[in-house]
C-alpha cells in the first residue's frame, strides 16, 4: 500500500517541495564534480609514476626500482575514494525517485 502522493492530502501524505526534488540533484552533482577531482588526481598520480620510472631507465640505475611507497598508497587511496563516490552515485538514484524526479545518467 502506497502512503503518499504528490498533490493529494490523505492522512498519511507528506508534501514534496520544489527544493526536496532539487536536493538530490545538486548533491549529484557535487559527487560528479568531485570524482571528476579524483579521477584528474589519479591521472596526475599514474603520470608521476611513469615519468620516475622513466627517469630510473635513463639513470640506469640498474633494475628498476618500484615508485616510491607514498606514491603508491596515494595511487590506491584515489581509486579506493573513486569507488566510493562511483558507488554513493550508482546507489543513489532511489533518493531522486523517493521524491519524484527521475535520476538523470
Amino acid at each position: 500500500m502506497c502512503f503518499s502522493r504528490v498533490g493529494r492530502t490523505i492522512k498519511f501524505n507528506y508534501s514534496v517541495t520544489f527544493e526536496d526534488c532539487q536536493l538530490p540533484q545538486q548533491i549529484r552533482k557535487k559527487f560528479l564534480k568531485a570524482l571528476l577531482s579524483l579521477e584528474n588526481n589519479l591521472a596526475i598520480a599514474k603520470g608521476c609514476e611513469i615519468i620516475y620510472i622513466r627517469l630510473l631507465a635513463v639513470q640506469k640505475c640498474g633494475p628498476r626500482a618500484p615508485a616510491p611507497l607514498e606514491l603508491y598508497l596515494h595511487i590506491l587511496d584515489l581509486k579506493s575514494h573513486i569507488r566510493t563516490v562511483n558507488s554513493i552515485l550508482e546507489h543513489a538514484g532511489w533518493v531522486a525517485v523517493m521524491v519524484g524526479e527521475r535520476s538523470r545518467a
